[in-house]
């Protein structure tokens, strides 16, 4: 049987805005002319709105939230029976090929070579593709390759349109976008500061777009192009505040084409537009292990959570997709989705009572964001509405919103329509209990568990003992319900879950306070206000992730007796005798933390600064400034 090369190219943090999409800001002509030729899918959704829990969860062919691996960088082992794609294309015959490595677990295995992947607006991203496939020796090609030219941290630095475009030596000038005639969708606010950051990830588009078609000519020219299957998709949502680590559509919904040999063109079921052959299979990240497997003509192991949209085990009958929102950096997001085409429904998890951005979203576009704040004070909308991300949510348990009425998602229908929604909260949940999805586990119990037993996050997972997933449901439902709760437990999930939905009397949480388990009675102590024990915790702890959960929860209070035990973590991560490691991601959880304290503890926040000023400064001088103030220097 003949083996065709399988080449997926992952564009980051883009949405399906492309000319072949409809989108009428774009300048995308190659990937419009490849739809064209190709296939369009018109329903992917990344498994997360997030690049390496995205990446982790195509690479291993099942969400990462099953294999314990969902939280961004998380870097947990995987157990032998999870394997990733690199291991099964080896095992079919392939040479293969890795580019970017941004995964939520060691990679130690699977791939032959890597292959640089890159931000910069040039001609060696072809390059360095044909370069790697020459190296191959007659076998066929697997590769994972990335384009980084479109990533979040490419625009929106600064304001000046001018140094932006000094970024892309090549692009044209009429690649230029017209800022004030820009498309800007519903969820932002018409603003000058909106139609530059549009305009910046409209041009960074563009010079991704050139790669691309440079990409495809040199496959040509090699005359590999008409017998390698080719999957151009985005790896998550839009890198504009407002779109990635979230699970509005605008967080998952991704471009994806595909280029297949002329004989299996007609294993996908098509209709033709102006724009080419589309396709309207849902279609997810974790289907891509399972459809190279399908053609291929091999086995499809259970533990796969996928479907294969090619091949002999295609599977076209698919309702609908899921997609999880996890801890991201410093941001402990931990949410659900479900997409059927029109639908959308989110279920948030998390422990914390509000919602805000990343601090990468805070500090990439101080002057957008700002924009965004003030806009929304003008045009008074409710601190319910997706747009008061900006300053600061409350979380909703379920939102649900129809796209064919509502394409921006500013009007939750969730209570307006009770049969739908729990329809399809029944399906959420019979989905985490299926597959065992770690929602209501908390990482930071996670990592005491892993300590404690030196189980692998999966492992733990698929034991009752340490999750037991339907007393968990149980306890979610009854307690978003407002049903009576079951305080005998003695399961730490379950303690945590008890916690959240616990009335605020001091003799629910007085036999919690003392757990066997940090993170049980960090929680605790932060719901009833026990400051001495969160000291306590702070003083001594070894676990990364609950010292980060800590600060996740100080800097979402008004409490002000909570800023000594941010300044024994800051002390401990940054002063003589260094405890804690002040990595990249914990730095990112300080600043966005004494960001955040700055708004919330009125006589700690230097003179002048209010939520409106939030954004004015560079992120240090802020930070600095802020740290002077809590006494923290």
């Amino acid at each position: 049987m003949k083996k065709h090369n399988f080449i997926i190219i992952l564009a980051e943090d883009i949405c399906p805005n492309l000319g072949c999409y409809g989108d009428p800001n774009a300048k995308t002509p190659n990937l419009d002319n490849f739809a064209k030729e190709n296939i369009k899918f018109n329903y992917c959704y990344s498994a997360a709105p997030v690049c390496s829990a995205a990446r982790t969860s195509l690479n291993i062919g099942m969400y990462g939230t099953t294999a314990g691996v969902g939280n961004h960088r998380s870097m947990y082992k995987l157990p032998p029976q999870v394997k990733n794609f690199g291991d099964y294309m080896q095992k079919a015959g392939f040479y293969t090929i890795i580019g970017k490595t941004d995964f939520n677990f060691p990679l130690n295995s699977g791939y032959d070579a890597t292959i640089p992947f890159g931000s910069k607006d040039t001609p060696n991203f072809a390059t360095d593709i044909i370069d790697r496939i020459n190296k191959a020796e007659g076998k066929p090609v697997f590769m994972l390759q990335t384009n980084a030219s479109t990533h979040q941290s490419q625009y929106g630095y600064t304001e000046d349109t001018a140094a932006h475009r000094a970024t892309m030596p090549r692009l044209k000038e009429q690649d230029h976008q017209v800022r004030e005639t820009m498309d800007i969708p519903g969820y932002h606010f018409k603003s000058p500061e909106a139609d530059e950051i549009w305009a910046q990830y409209h041009e960074k588009m563009t010079s991704m777009d050139r790669m691309f078609g440079e990409m495809v000519d040199a496959l040509k020219e090699k005359g590999i192009y008409e017998d390698s299957i080719i999957i151009f998709a985005g790896d998550n949502g839009h890198g504009i505040p407002g779109g990635k680590i979230n699970l509005w559509n605008e967080g998952v919904h991704v471009p994806m084409i595909v280029h297949v040999p002329k004989e299996l063109e007609s294993q996908i079921n098509t209709y033709d537009t102006e724009h080419g052959k589309v396709c309207d299979r849902l279609t997810c990240f974790i289907d891509f292990l399972p459809t190279a497997l399908s053609i291929n003509k091999e086995e499809i192991p259970s533990i796969l959570q996928g479907k294969a949209f090619l091949g002999d085990k295609k599977i076209d009958d698919v309702k609908e997709v899921f997609s999880f929102g996890a801890r991201c950096d410093e941001t402990f997001e931990n949410s659900r989705s479900i997409h059927e085409k029109d639908l959308v429904y989110i279920c948030d998890f998390a422990l914390s009572k509000n919602k805000r951005l990343n601090v990468y979203q805070t500090t990439q576009s101080p002057w957008f964001n700002r924009s965004m704040i003030e806009e929304g004070y003008k045009n008074n909308i409710e601190d319910t509405d997706r747009r008061a991300l900006f300053r600061q949510m409350p979380r909703i348990y379920e939102q649900l919103y129809n796209l064919k009425d509502d394409k921006n998602s500013l009007k939750n229908i969730a209570n307006e329509n009770p049969k739908e929604t729990l329809r399809l909260r029944k399906q959420m949940f019979d989905y985490i209990e299926k597959y065992r999805d770690d929602a209501l586990i908390e990482e930071a119990l996670m990592n005491e568990f892993i300590k404690e037993t030196g189980l692998t996050a999966y492992e733990i997972l698929q034991d009752d003992k340490y999750y037991p997933v339907k007393k968990c449901i149980q306890m979610w439902e009854n307690g978003m319900e407002g049903k009576e709760l079951d305080h005998n437990v003695n399961n730490p999930a379950l303690k945590l879950l008890l916690t959240k939905f616990m009335c605020d009397k001091q003799e629910n949480f007085d036999k919690f306070i003392d757990d066997k388990y940090e993170t049980v009675r960090a929680y605790n102590a932060f719901r009833i206000g026990n400051t001495k024990v969160m000291e306590e915790i702070a003083k001594t702890t070894t676990n990364y992730v609950l010292a980060l959960y800590m600060i996740d929860l100080i800097s979402n209070t008004r409490d002000k007796r909570f800023v000594e035990v941010f300044k024994i973590i800051a002390s401990r991560a940054y002063g003589e005798n260094k405890t804690l490691t002040a990595d990249d991601r914990f730095t990112a959880a300080m600043h966005s933390a004494v960001n955040m304290l700055s708004v919330r503890i009125d006589s700690n926040t230097p003179d002048g600064m209010s939520e409106k000023e939030l954004w004015k400064n560079d992120k240090f001088e802020y930070t600095r400034m802020i740290l002077d103030a809590l006494d923290l220097q």
